[in-house]
């Protein structure tokens, strides 16, 4: 499209208004036949481009798609790939740390939080029919030491009024978009500790049986926690099969030197 004479011939613009344009040339740029931008150039005077300089502008409208579509596919080939490194790390961690459970749920977390592009994560292991702190990473000093004193002085027992509580009770994934405009939510003095506001959870369950919640927060509400939950579940699936596996070699192991001696 050309307007020889845009601070004449239509309503001033933007562009000639504030940048004094007079003939101007705007060419779309096409996705599969869908306006995705627009490359605009213009003359603070009336002289009409050319068709030579028009046809050079289209190219570089057309290299612009092909750039920003390879930049799409390129991101939505990463996000598997992380998927698969985080995978890849705690089952390498699993299989090397054959008694050291905290060094597994260290790096769970660490995981958990990287997937769902979280500020941080934590998990809790069930005791009873309470929820003790096991594991935490992203967390800054002062909110740690928070936690450790309050679950000295509280528990965490299955109910709506905690995130923890709430997947404890529904025993499946929760996430509360924002926790301040959540009405059941009761567990503010937290919530002003740690500053967040999106909060989600999965359920930890072997054999069937729930033994904790991983918990992940952010200080602002992404799509990507969405999608990170979704697979943070697919993860914990794998993880529970690779380690239940592990546990069963290990006593086999165990049964065997016993039989032996």
């Amino acid at each position: 499209m050309t307007t020889q004479s845009l601070g004449l011939e239509i309503p001033p613009s933007p562009s000639a208004k504030l940048g004094g344009a007079r003939s101007h040339v705007a060419v779309p740029m096409l996705s599969e036949n869908e306006v995705i931008g627009a490359i605009i150039i213009y003359r603070q005077e009336v002289r009409p481009f050319t068709d030579k300089q028009i046809a050079l502008v289209t190219n570089f409208a057309n290299q612009a798609v092909i750039a920003i579509e390879n930049t799409r596919l390129l991101n939505e080939l990463r996000e598997p790939l992380q998927q698969q490194t985080a995978t890849a790390n705690v089952l390498k961690v699993i299989s090397r740390s054959t008694f050291d459970l905290q060094t597994v749920l260290d790096t769970l977390v660490q995981s958990a939080a990287k997937l769902c592009e979280a500020d941080n994560a934590f998990l809790f292991r069930r005791q009873g029919e309470t929820y003790v702190w096991a594991a935490h990473c992203g967390f800054s000093p002062e909110y740690a030491s928070y936690i450790k004193d309050y679950y000295q002085r509280h528990t965490i027992e299955p109910g709506r009024g905690t995130l923890v509580g709430r997947v404890a009770l529904e025993r499946r994934p929760v996430q509360i978009p924002d926790v301040l405009a959540d009405p059941e939510y009761t567990w503010t003095e937290s919530q002003k500790v740690g500053n967040f506001r999106t909060i989600g959870g999965v359920p930890l369950l072997r054999e069937g049986s729930f033994i904790g919640v991983l918990k992940y927060t952010a200080q602002t509400s992404s799509a990507a926690m969405a999608r990170g939950q979704c697979v943070l579940t697919q993860q914990l699936d794998s993880y529970k099969r690779r380690s239940n596996g592990r546990v069963r070699h290990l006593q086999g192991r165990a049964s065997g030197r016993a039989v032996t001696k």
